[in-house]
């Protein structure tokens, strides 16, 4: 058996099964970077969040209640 049927049959076994590469050596640099910035600003994102909810609800908090 050659190497180009084990992977046919690989590649039909994983597809039936619903089974996806996720790995970060199977995806190409540019993909990764692309991941990786992405993943860098949503982290700022969060943290904006984060900072910025309490300082909302302590003014809600001070002007109308």
């Amino acid at each position: 058996m050659s190497l180009d049927t084990r992977d046919y049959w690989k590649e039909k076994w994983n597809k039936r099964s619903g089974y996806s590469e996720r790995s970060d050596f199977r995806v190409s640099y540019e993909t990764y970077r692309k991941k990786r910035s992405f993943s860098f600003w949503h982290f700022f994102e969060l943290l904006g969040l984060i900072l910025c909810v309490p300082v909302a609800l302590i003014y809600l908090a001070k002007y109308f209640l």
